[in-house]
This record gives C-alpha cells, structure tokens and sequence, in this order.
C-alpha cells in the first residue's frame, strides 16, 4: 500500500496509491519543496482520509506480530502528527 501527498497551502496531504498485497504504507508531505513528513509502515491495515472544518486528515493504522500502531496526520492550520507504536 503507499500513500503519497504533498503538504502545500493550495494541497494539503493527499492519498495515492496502495498496494494491498504487500500491506506496506508510505505517507509524504511536502512543503515548498521540503519534506515535513516522510512515513513509512509495514503491516497496513486501515487508511481513511477525513475532510474536517481545518482541513483534511489522514490515518493509517497497521499491525505487525504482536505489534499495532496508528498515525495520525493533520495539515491544517498547522501540522500535526501524532503516532503510536505498541506491542499486545
């Protein structure tokens, strides 16, 4: 699976691709040429985008063995990642 954005004031982070089979998920965001969020997840198991009052928001959310996580990316009105990684 590969996600890919970019994180500029007319085109905040926005889904591509993915590639189900091999259930890896990469987000990239860019801002005036420079990267401000450079992800990438194995184990993908969920991605939604959701169009909010602010602006859009992306989450992933994937497992791998006894390990699961979610991130969490808001673009707007300012940058916002927030992210877990835990063993069951």
């Amino acid at each position: 699976m590969h996600i890919a954005g970019k994180l500029v004031a007319e085109q905040p982070c926005r889904p591509g691709r993915w590639d189900a089979i091999h259930r890896s998920v990469c987000l990239r965001c860019a801002r005036n040429a420079e990267v401000v969020v450079d992800l990438y997840r194995e184990g993908a198991t969920l991605r939604t985008v959701g169009d909010h009052e602010t602006g859009p928001v992306v989450v992933l959310e994937y497992h791998a063995g006894d390990c699961g996580g979610r991130t969490r990316v808001q673009t707007r009105p300012t940058l916002s990642l927030k992210g877990t990684f835990l063993r069951s």
